[in-house]
C-alpha cells in the first residue's frame, strides 16, 4: 500500500506491505442455477507499521488503504492482529444474470503492539449484494452494495461521540472483461467506481471517491 498525500495534508504518507491472507473456498451447486460457497481464512500478522513504536508514515499508509478498500478488508491492515475469517455466499446464475449475497465475519486478536494498541480483540462484520450481467462472454457489468459494521469495535470507535464510525454503507459499479489465456487459465481485468453512501467515508472531509483496477487470474 502506497500513500502519497499532497503537501497540504498533515499525514506523512508512506509505503507499507500489509498482512497476507490465506484461505480456502468450498462451493456447492444447489440446482436451478443456485450455488452456495463457504470460505475460511486467516491473516498472517507480519504487515509493516505495527508494533509498539510504529512509523507514522506507515500508519498513515495503512489508514489510507482501509479507506481505499471501502473499509471492507480491515483485517489486512490490522498488522498487530491475527484474524480468523469465516464467510458464506449464495448466488443465482442464469440467462446472463448473476445475483449474489454474502456475509463475512472477522475475529481479530492482538499478537503484538500492546503499547500502541489498547484493545486485545475486536470483531468486524461485512456483507454485500451483487448484481451482474454478461452482455457477451467477454464483457460483464456489475453493481455491488456493501455494509460494514464493528460488532466489537476498537476503543477509538467506541469513544466516538458522533456514532458515525461504527458502520458504513458503500456501493461500486463497473465493467469486467474475461479473456482465456489457454490451458484453462483466464484473466478477468476490471475497473470500478466506488462511493460511500454515508458517514464517515462520505463526510464533508474526507469525501471519498474511489477508482479501483484489479486483474484476477483463474485456473
Amino acid at each position: 500500500m502506497n500513500d502519497s498525500p499532497p503537501s497540504s495534508v498533515t499525514a506523512g504518507g508512506g509505503f507499507a506491505f500489509v498482512n497476507p491472507l490465506l484461505g480456502a473456498t468450498y462451493a456447492v451447486p444447489l440446482g436451478a442455477g443456485v450455488r452456495a460457497a463457504f470460505f475460511l481464512g486467516g491473516t498472517i500478522p507480519i504487515g509493516m507499521g505495527g508494533g509498539n513504536t510504529p512509523d507514522k508514515g506507515l500508519v498513515d499508509a495503512r489508514s489510507a488503504g482501509q479507506a481505499a478498500r471501502s473499509q471492507m478488508d480491515n483485517s489486512l491492515f490490522a498488522v498487530n492482529d491475527f484474524a480468523l475469517i469465516p464467510g458464506a455466499d449464495v448466488a443465482w446464475v442464469g440467462e446472463g444474470f448473476t445475483l449474489q449475497a454474502e456475509a463475512t465475519l472477522f475475529q481479530l486478536w492482538r499478537v503484538r503492539g500492546e503499547k500502541a494498541q489498547q484493545e486485545a480483540s475486536k470483531t468486524n462484520f461485512t456483507s454485500g449484494v451483487h448484481a451482474g450481467y454478461f452482455f457477451v462472454p467477454e464483457l460483464s457489468v456489475g453493481l455491488d452494495v456493501r455494509y460494514q459494521r464493528w460488532l466489537n469495535a476498537p476503543i477509538a470507535i467506541d469513544k466516538d461521540t458522533t456514532g458515525t464510525r461504527v458502520d458504513n454503507w458503500t456501493a461500486a459499479i463497473g465493467p469486467r472483461f474475461h479473456f482465456p489465456l489457454g490451458g484453462g487459465v483466464k484473466i478477468h481485468p476490471g475497473i470500478a467506481y466506488a462511493r460511500a453512501l454515508d458517514k464517515p467515508m462520505a463526510a464533508a472531509t474526507p469525501n471519498y471517491h474511489i477508482v479501483q483496477l484489479d486483474i484476477p487470474v483463474t485456473f
